[in-house]
């Protein structure tokens, strides 16, 4: 098959949208597709990035793809070019993270938390697009189970073409972490400044695991250009080391320098790769209870579970583990174990067995 992905991001994204197109493009090529990603140029708008898919799709000839997976409503266009003149061609909505989903717990966030608010034009144009889209489209490709079963809660006439394709990891043949002798109590965070990813929250939780464990150290990665952070440098002295951006194939590095992983997210809208990336090296996750994290995370058993809302009760429960050398190697082995079942690979196996068998 000619596969091509689509996403309105930069091709030198550090995201989790473009780990996930890349990697499962690489191995669908392993597996012998030939497979594209299509990025935007630099100023390229929404509209005219689907105008350049639609473009590239009606002037491929006999080189014309089997499928389209393109995130959100990238893709409109060309779903709509392959339905009006039946082109062989059929497309696929990658959504990790259901817009309007996402606005609804938006609007239970106290305003002045909400950066990047959903914007009037998203609501009253994007949204409809969306579902146009869905409607429309092949398939759809979410990314956690709780967001499959909402979508099909809402448009049940989409039942059909709702498949489950989550994050993954690459596939580690045994736990960094799990048989050393020593763990320093270095932890690390990973994600920007968003009211989805409450990065605050984390950053509060090490300042009280630092009071008591002053040689303990954070390593926030990928925050992006802020200052939020800035204000609590001098009162932790050198404990703690912000890197704004980080290509993806360094990532990997930070998982191996930090035995520990604290996640606070308020959403995810696919497994986070933060965490399912600490976890197949043996590391310990503390993340908040959401939806998504509580399908691959048991706690006290693959990782630890935080309330999100309560920073002595959560700081309690990380200091529990922590000390605890027994409780860090049972949850770093099962950890490791938890993982592996999520490799890249799989998931690219699980995808090209959806798009063969939705081929016709």
């Amino acid at each position: 098959m000619i596969i091509w992905f689509a996403a309105h991001i930069p091709a030198n994204s550090s995201g989790g949208v473009n780990r996930s197109i890349s990697e499962l493009s690489k191995n669908l090529k392993t597996f012998g597709h030939a497979t594209k990603i299509i990025y935007r140029k630099q100023h390229e708008n929404l509209f005219l990035f689907s105008m350049k898919i639609a473009f590239h799709l009606c002037f491929s000839f006999k080189n014309s793809p089997d499928w389209i997976i393109a995130r959100s409503t990238d893709g409109l266009i060309c779903t709509i070019l392959c339905k009006l003149f039946n082109f062989k061609t059929k497309t696929a909505l990658h959504s990790h993270g259901w817009e309007e989903k996402v606005y609804e717990l938006e609007k239970l966030i106290p305003g002045k938390l909400v950066n990047n608010p959903t914007t009037w034009k998203a609501r009253f144009l994007r949204f409809p697009l969306l579902r146009l889209n869905l409607k429309l489209s092949s398939l759809c490709l979410t990314g956690t189970i709780e967001e499959t079963r909402w979508i099909k809660g809402h448009y049940p006439y989409a039942n059909n073409k709702i498949n489950l394709i989550t994050n993954g990891t690459d596939l580690q043949v045994e736990p960094y972490w799990t048989h050393k002798s020593f763990l320093p109590r270095d932890f690390l965070i990973v994600g920007g400044y968003t009211w989805k990813k409450n990065i605050q929250y984390g950053i509060n939780l090490f300042i009280n695991i630092h009071k008591t464990l002053p040689q303990s150290r954070l390593f926030l990665i990928g925050t992006g250009k802020t200052d939020s952070f800035y204000r609590y440098k001098k009162s932790l002295d050198d404990s703690v080391t912000v890197i704004e951006e980080e290509p993806l194939e360094s990532m990997h590095k930070w998982y191996v320098t930090c035995p520990f992983l604290i996640s606070t997210s308020r959403y995810e809208g696919g497994y986070s790769l933060a965490i399912l990336e600490a976890l197949s090296r043996g590391a310990i996750a503390f993340a908040t209870s959401i939806p998504s994290t509580r399908e691959f995370i048991t706690d006290f058993y693959t990782g630890v579970l935080l309330e999100g809302t309560d920073e002595q009760s959560d700081t309690q429960k990380i200091m529990r583990v922590i000390d605890d050398d027994n409780l860090i190697r049972k949850i770093s082995m099962n950890a490791w174990k938890k993982a592996s079942r999520y490799s890249w690979k799989r998931q690219s196996l699980r995808l090209e067995k959806l798009l063969l068998l939705n081929h016709t």
